[in-house]
This record gives structure tokens, C-alpha cells and sequence, in this order.
């Protein structure tokens, strides 16, 4: 999905709650409760306030 920008569009939400930004995942109180401390630093939202397409769905199964 990496090089493809019209499927990262596809599945970026434009309706979410609360957003965290982890620096240092593995040091982070915050990225360990929330179990994200083994991700990659960035910012990552806290909920996600729309259902991903049914072909999107498909497509991660």
C-alpha cells in the first residue's frame, strides 16, 4: 500500500476523536496503554468515527 496513494486515500478516515503523537513508542506511558508501543513513532488517532469500505474489508482479509 505504500506506493499506492489512491488506496491510502481510500482508507484515511476524515472523521475521528483524539489523536496521539508517540515520539519514542516503546518509552511512551501513552503508547503503552493504548498498545501501540511496538508501532512506528507518529501520530496515530484514538477513534475512528466511520466504518471502513466493505471492498476495503474485503481486500485486508
Amino acid at each position: 500500500m505504500e506506493d499506492d496513494h489512491e488506496r491510502i486515500v481510500d482508507v484515511t478516515a476524515l472523521n475521528f476523536n483524539g489523536i496521539i503523537s508517540v515520539m519514542d513508542p516503546r518509552r511512551s506511558w501513552g503508547a503503552r496503554w493504548l498498545r501501540i508501543g511496538k508501532f512506528a513513532p507518529g501520530c496515530y488517532t484514538l477513534a475512528v468515527s466511520e466504518a471502513l469500505p466493505e471492498e476495503m474489508q474485503r481486500q485486508e482479509e
